[in-house]
């Protein structure tokens, strides 16, 4: 074999390694990355004194726009109480776009969006899908509009934050 020939062997197994360095570097950065734990709750991503401060300045927001617009919550309340008089039952339970809501859809295709409560609204879910729950009552609370589910579980109350959408 003549020397041109060897240096072109040379380069090419040389071109080949270097490529097979780099592909396996990128994939094991992807597998790391992977493997990287991901935040499961704010409290993991953010401060807690300052969710605790982001928390309370949405409270104060909230309760100012419900004291400046009283309107808005029996709208609310009205349009809820068409469910109620339908006996609409709900069609689905599922996660919002909004983090700490709820989305929960009724027959009628009326969407709200609840405040998550934990394992209540999940035993509702659950409820609903082997039996008609309907909307039992709407009441205008504290923080809001409050839906009062029965199941045969027990009693569900929660604390509308507005009305929703089909995606």
């Amino acid at each position: 074999m003549q020397p041109a020939g060897y240096l072109t062997v040379i380069f090419l197994v040389g071109l080949a390694v270097t490529l097979m360095v780099l592909l396996g570097s990128r994939r094991s950065r992807s597998i790391r990355a992977a493997m990287r734990p991901r935040p499961t709750s704010l409290d993991d991503v953010f401060d807690p004194n300052d969710l605790a401060e982001v928390t309370a300045s949405f409270a104060a927001i909230t309760a100012e726009q419900r004291r400046t617009n009283p309107g808005e919550s029996a709208a609310l309340s009205a349009r809820l109480q068409r469910v109620i008089n339908r006996r609409s039952p709900i069609r689905a339970i599922a996660p919002a776009p909004v983090a700490g809501a709820t989305r929960i859809c009724f027959a009628d295709g009326t969407r709200v969006l609840v405040r998550n409560q934990g394992g209540r609204l999940a035993m509702l879910a659950y409820e609903a899908a082997h039996y008609p729950i309907c909307l039992r009552s709407c009441q205008t609370g504290p923080e809001g509009p409050e839906l009062t589910f029965d199941y045969y579980g027990g009693q569900v109350v929660a604390v509308v934050v507005g009305m929703d959408q089909a995606d």
